[in-house]
């Protein structure tokens, strides 16, 4: 197993070949290729991890907003904040790694079809079909419904974990099927007449083609459409769970009275 090491990230152009031992973990962002061991065993290796990733240190927020403070995008426009190396060094201890917890391992890394939801408590960089292990795969401490931490018993798992609802997770999954939902809408459209092109410019010599062309593209746009509204569907589901669940609070917390005390 390999361990995340956030110092041997490497941004690049999407255009450009990473670095030798490298794999692309989003478009222009590669990391170590642990893979390679296979034909060079110990040339990925953990004998200098510099800064390690846990999921407990993962912050999501809605694609294209501002991240926390001391904190660095893990691909652009992806909305999944990661701690910056870089910290320390501008604000020397600002970030300590958490006591007791397993850092991610590459090998963690899940790459799933566009579309296709990844483990229980994996977070998803946008719509390129990796998931890493989110805070959610970490196990949590006793806590209450208020969402408090016990600092004492950091490391038990509770069934009280379900009331650990983050509102703005859900609101950047929406945000992800909302964006793949319009790339996919977007697709579908280019070229839609290219078959009429093609047979204005070739003539009846290539109507056969002409066909064939035509009904790809209309499975397509079908295809497409269907794709696209799943996304939108699954996006609306999870405002309608994030709106259910703040009114389902908010009704308690309205009905919650404080005991009388008699004098």
């Amino acid at each position: 197993m390999t361990t995340f090491d956030i110092a041997d990230i490497v941004e690049l152009d999407p255009s450009e070949l990473g670095p030798t031992n490298s794999m692309e973990l989003l478009p222009g962002l590669w990391i170590p290729d642990p893979g390679v061991n296979q034909m060079k065993p110990g040339v990925v290796s953990d004998n200098n991890v510099r800064m390690p990733l846990y999921a407990s240190d993962i912050q999501v927020t809605v694609p294209g907003a501002l991240g926390p403070t001391g904190m660095q995008e893990l691909g652009k426009g992806s909305g999944v904040w990661i701690p910056d190396p870089r910290a320390n060094e501008f604000r020397p201890g600002s970030y300590t790694p958490p006591k007791g917890e397993r850092p991610i391992q590459i090998e963690d890394i899940k790459f799933l079809r566009p579309g296709e939801l990844g483990p229980r408590g994996y977070i998803p960089l946008g719509a390129s079909g990796a998931w890493i292990p989110g805070p959610d795969t970490v196990i949590k401490g006793d806590r209450p419904a208020s969402n408090t931490t016990d600092p004492d018993n950091e490391h038990t798992q509770s069934d009280k974990d379900v009331f650990a609802v983050n509102y703005a997770q859900l609101e950047g999954f929406a945000q992800n099927h909302d964006q793949q939902a319009e790339q996919v809408a977007q697709w579908a459209k280019t070229d839609t007449d290219f078959a009429e092109r093609l047979l204005a410019t070739h003539g009846k010599v290539a109507y056969a083609t002409y066909l064939n062309v035509k009904g790809y593209n209309e499975s397509r746009v079908f295809e497409a459409g269907a794709y696209a509204q799943r996304n939108s569907d699954t996006a609306v589901g999870l405002r309608g769970a994030i709106d259910s669940t703040k009114a389902t609070d908010e009704n308690s917390a309205n009905a919650f009275r404080a005991p009388t005390v008699n004098t």
